[in-house]
């Protein structure tokens, strides 16, 4: 399906959603994002903050970035899925532990949601086996999103900054 004029919906503004935000907007694409607290105008470069329902309701596509954590864990679960459009695409790159992963095997059979691109999953590596696996309509990456050769630069320099403060 043609992105531009569709809406995204991002889950989780940090640093990788900005990122995300800015790359989808150049793609013509209108973004909304729910973040647990509204950013400065200067900081949502553009994108409209939404109540988390609000999201779920009017995204075509909704893109999980949210960190692991106690409060996120679960997150996205059968619930969440019969909020989101029928033709909605589920995108998870921020980490596989957000989403009730029965749940979203669940969403896609009944036809809750469209489709699915996980680059993030849990458990992580799903069994040979999982119904993930065989469905059409699912895009599985094995948790590659981030690797380019710049990124994976940018992390060793981090790795030796964090040492040296440690230091």
């Amino acid at each position: 399906h043609n992105l531009c004029g569709s809406c995204c919906g991002i889950l989780g503004m940090g640093h990788i959603g900005s990122r995300l935000a800015s790359f989808l907007q150049c793609l013509g694409m209108h973004v909304i994002y729910h973040n647990r607290k509204q950013l400065p105008p200067e900081e949502a470069r553009g994108c409209r903050w939404v109540s988390a329902e609000e999201l779920y309701r009017t995204s075509d596509v909704i893109a999980d970035v949210l960190p692991a954590s106690s409060a996120t864990r679960g997150m996205i679960n059968r619930d969440v899925f019969r909020q989101m459009k029928k033709s909605a695409l589920f995108v998870n790159i921020g980490r596989g532990d957000t989403v009730v992963t029965d749940d979203l095997v669940t969403a896609l059979q009944e036809g809750w949601i469209a489709q699915a691109a996980l680059d993030v999953c849990d458990p992580e590596p799903l069994p040979a086996d999982h119904p993930l696996r065989r469905m059409k309509q699912v895009l599985l990456t094995p948790h590659v999103s981030s690797s380019t050769e710049e990124a994976r630069a940018e992390k060793g320099k981090q790795l030796i900054d964090n040492i040296r403060r440690a230091l």
